[in-house]
């Protein structure tokens, strides 16, 4: 599915999707945008591993010669309105950009983290405005190409660190940043993360 407009900034939207199950607020999300003044097109992988269908999306974007991908879980609703325009004016070509959202098992804590000596911690108390992360969730981030390209494919892989394994999407943020792109978390982004109930940010 193809939005067209007249703007040169392309961008694959990817939804990794077990069975290829996406939530009804999800499909939401994506209508809400279909006004953009970019170029959108939109794909789905269901896969035994997200990483997996995650390194698939990118590779179409890069054989497509998208510039940006724009990752949407398959249980993330975003509640804002035209957050793709604001995301894509945010990134600038030089940023990875992500909305925050609540995790399903833990009380107030966002799938946002940093570093911290060897150890990773999860933000569980966020600012009003724009501010660096270590790591993002990919329910909604917005991926400069080039940003990929640097990193390498697998752009995602389970990672072991002391142990512990790393989420491919810190995985990821963690070796963009040694490339020199910062990922910024955006309250001003509303989300809903869907579950048997649903596990609302708003800023």
């Amino acid at each position: 599915m193809i939005f067209r407009t007249s703007a040169p900034i392309k961008i694959l939207i990817g939804i990794p999707a077990y069975n290829f199950q996406i939530h009804s607020g999800t499909v939401m999300s994506l209508w809400s945008i279909r006004k953009t003044k970019h170029e959108v097109a939109l794909t789905s992988r269901s896969l035994p591993f997200i990483a997996q269908a995650r390194n698939e999306i990118v590779n179409e974007a890069i054989t497509h010669n998208q510039d940006y991908v724009l990752f949407v879980d398959a249980d993330v609703q975003i509640t804002t309105k035209d957050f793709l325009d604001y995301m894509v004016d945010v990134s600038r070509g030089n940023h990875i950009v992500c909305a925050p959202y609540l995790l399903k098992i833990q009380e107030r804590t966002f799938n946002l983290a940093n570093r911290v000596g060897a150890d990773w911690v999860r933000l569980t108390d966020i600012p009003k405005k724009r501010f660096e992360v270590d790591a993002g969730g990919t329910g909604c981030m917005l991926v400069p190409i080039k940003a990929f390209k640097e990193v390498g494919d697998p752009y995602f892989t389970m990672t072991a660190l002391k142990g512990t394994f790393i989420p491919e999407d810190w995985d990821f943020c963690l070796r963009a940043k040694e490339k020199g792109f910062k990922t910024l978390a955006d309250p001003s982004i509303g989300t809903r993360h869907w579950g048997i109930s649903n596990w609302t940010y708003e800023s």
